[in-house]
């Protein structure tokens, strides 16, 4: 199975022959009735033809809670010796890491399968730590410019005019679907604001990108955006996306003063140099651009 990776976590469960799963290229070697848990970690089941027995995994994908939330970015297994093995590297003290050859066959098939220590190959995929820790600097200079927009309870259309008007490329969908939906039960966001209504209405004008942002699952907005690895990458990519094309953010409400997602956003991205202008599609697509000095409501 190709290395390949989810938006979401995984448990497996491996019945059979002994296989070598390999998470964020570590190898793991996966034994009858083992389970392992891992996030968004890139993954796969390299071919081992030494081993002729049969195999079957049982996968259970989910979505972690915010406890766990940060740690799908991190690698399965650290890189370890021997040397520096401890009990507490393993799974009820048996990992076989020292231990005696009763696995020399398997072994064998694992060093045949990954080859610890080779030159990667070109256009090799590369890992959750690799992927997201690779943010250079960007321009301070205000050369990139994000446009946001919320929705309440205008015309589905007010927004796409807005967009056409202002060349958007891309709409990125920060609203978490669970905050939506209390929304449109509240009344304060008509029924075609949904996610699935907005995305439909996208396709064939502008591309669409849904990164629910201040989940409960995360801890909220403040946590999700500043003090986790998801959010430090949400505001790089916004920012790095916004050099090449026009990018709108779609928050909740139809003013910002009095969306919560929006302020914070564009707060964090005028800090990093990003021109941010905010659009009423109520008021018939009236701009107003982000004070550079805006205090946060507590």
């Amino acid at each position: 199975l190709n290395a390949h990776r989810h938006d979401y976590w995984t448990c497996l469960i491996s019945l059979g022959a002994p296989r070598v799963l390999t998470v964020d290229h570590t190898p793991v070697l996966m034994e009858h009735g083992d389970l392992i848990v891992f996030g968004t970690q890139l993954h796969g089941v390299p071919a081992m033809p030494d081993i002729q027995g049969g195999r079957i995994s049982v996968v259970i994908f989910f979505y972690p809670d915010r406890d766990n939330l940060e740690r799908r970015w991190l690698t399965v297994l650290d890189k370890q010796s021997p040397e520096g093995h401890g009990d507490h590297d393993c799974v009820d003290g048996d990992c076989g890491v020292g231990g005696d050859d009763v696995f020399a066959e398997e072994i064998s098939a694992l060093s045949n399968a990954v080859q610890p220590g080779g030159e990667r190959r070109a256009g090799w995929r590369k890992t959750n730590a690799e992927l997201y820790g690779e943010r250079p600097p960007l321009p301070t200079d205000r050369s990139a410019v994000v446009f946001t927009a919320g929705c309440g309870r205008s015309e589905l259309r007010s927004l796409l005019w807005a967009a056409a008007q202002h060349n958007v490329a891309t709409v990125w969908d920060l609203r978490p679907p669970e905050k939506v939906r209390e929304l449109m039960r509240s009344g304060s966001v008509a029924a075609h604001f949904g996610i699935d209504e907005v995305r439909d209405a996208c396709r064939g004008r502008l591309r669409y990108r849904s990164w629910p942002l201040g989940t409960h699952r995360a801890g909220g907005l403040a946590r999700h955006l500043h003090g986790t690895e998801e959010g430090a990458c949400l505001l790089w990519r916004l920012h790095h996306v916004a050099l090449e094309e026009v990018v709108m953010i779609l928050g909740e409400a139809e003013c910002w003063h009095d969306d919560d997602l929006r302020m914070a956003v564009a707060s964090a991205l005028t800090a990093s140099g990003v021109r941010v202008l905010h659009v009423d599609i109520s008021r018939g697509s009236s701009i107003e651009e982000h004070p550079a000095d805006f205090d946060l409501p507590q």
